[in-house]
């Protein structure tokens, strides 16, 4: 046995969402969790519990606009202050660095209203469940400089029709297109060096599964 997942949410698991790293300091997560401070959502959530560790008390926004599946806009010490997907970030013609050379663990989960995404030409992972159940996703062409495809990375796509993997790329881990029932064209480069199948599934007890 290689790997052991155990799914009992409550039970075995925590069944929450945890900050893993911020990049940008603390400036960046006080100004989150100031936007996210009335927020029912999950990681706005989290993101409240992660400034709370770090001692941080967020400031009170004079102003907050909800967009439903995109994120927040709110007035904070007199700037506009953006919290929320890429999508936001281009309706507000802010341009993502093409510094950025890795997409987050579940970086753009359950982003239903995602149609399109414009990749750093610089990227070079997409990690686990970054676009995991983006319903509306219709196509996406990634970088040469992708070396990398996690594990369920486009997982549940349902409109996800066409995707192009860029030359550089040499895994494509397991699940990374599970679900995707309307996809009717892949174009992989020559140089995958490995393509990771599911692995076996065993029951075990009360609705537990244990992947080997």
């Amino acid at each position: 046995v290689k790997a052991v997942v155990l799914d009992k949410t409550g039970t075995l698991t925590r069944g929450d969402f945890r900050v893993q790293s911020v990049t940008g300091g603390t400036e960046v997560l006080s100004l989150a969790a100031a936007c996210e401070q009335y927020s029912s959502h999950p990681i706005g959530i989290s993101i409240l519990l992660a400034a709370k560790e770090q001692g941080i008390t967020p400031a009170h926004p004079e102003k907050t606009e909800e967009i439903a599946g995109h994120g927040i806009i709110a007035r904070i010490g007199g700037r506009t202050v953006l919290c929320g997907s890429e999508k936001l970030m281009h309706e507000h013609s802010i341009a993502l660095p093409d510094s950025l050379t890795e997409l987050g663990e579940f970086a753009f989960t359950a982003c239903k209203s995602l149609e399109s995404v414009t990749l750093s030409p610089n990227l070079r992972t997409v990690n686990r469940g970054t676009f995991f159940d983006c319903s509306s996703l219709a196509s996406i062409t990634l970088p040469d400089t992708v070396s990398v495809i996690g594990e369920d990375a486009f997982a549940d796509c349902a409109e996800l029709e066409s995707i192009v993997f860029g030359s550089g790329l040499t895994l494509l881990d397991r699940g990374c297109l599970r679900g995707c029932a309307s996809l009717y064209e892949v174009t992989l480069p020559e140089k995958l060096r490995e393509i990771k199948t599911p692995a076996e599934v065993v029951k075990v007890g009360d609705e537990i599964d244990v992947y080997v």
